[in-house]
C-alpha cells in the first residue's frame, strides 16, 4: 500500500506543484483515513516524505508550502525546499525558477500556524503572513 499512496503522492504533486493532504489521498484512493495516515508515518519513516502534524510537508524536491523558491513549468508552478530542489524540479521540464525575496514567501511560523489551523490550501497558493 505504500507504494501506491507515494505514487499518488507524486501524481498530484506533479501535476499540480504541492502535495496532496492526507484526507484528498483517502478519498481518492477510496481508503480510510487511518490507513493512509499510517502509510504516510510509514514514508515519514524511511525518509520519502516529511509531515507535520500527519499532513505532507516536504515530498522531496517539492514543497507543501511556499518558500523562495518558486518554479513554474509549462504545466504547473510549485515550490522547491532549497535552491537545489528548485533546480531539479525545472530541469526536467526546462521550467523557470523565479528567486523571490523573503517578504514575498510566508514567514515559518505563519506557514506553520496555517498548517496547524488546517489551511494549507491557502498557504499553497501563496498567502503571505504579515
Amino acid at each position: 500500500m505504500d507504494e501506491e499512496v507515494r505514487w499518488h503522492v507524486y501524481d498530484v504533486t506533479m501535476r499540480e506543484g504541492a502535495p496532496p493532504l492526507a484526507s484528498r489521498l483517502s478519498e481518492s484512493m477510496g481508503r480510510p483515513l487511518t490507513e493512509i495516515s499510517a502509510s504516510l508515518e510509514r514514508l515519514a519513516a524511511a525518509r520519502m516524505l516529511v509531515l507535520r502534524d500527519g499532513e505532507i510537508l516536504m515530498a522531496g524536491p517539492f514543497s507543501a508550502v511556499p518558500t523562495p523558491f518558486r518554479v513554474t513549468t509549462p504545466g504547473f508552478s510549485g515550490y522547491g525546499n532549497c535552491i537545489w530542489d528548485a533546480l531539479g524540479i525545472a530541469a526536467p521540464e526546462r521550467g523557470v525558477l523565479h528567486p523571490q525575496p523573503i517578504e514575498e514567501v510566508v514567514r515559518v511560523e505563519e506557514r506553520e500556524r496555517l498548517l496547524r489551523d488546517g489551511k494549507r490550501e491557502r498557504v499553497a497558493r501563496g498567502a503571505r503572513g504579515r
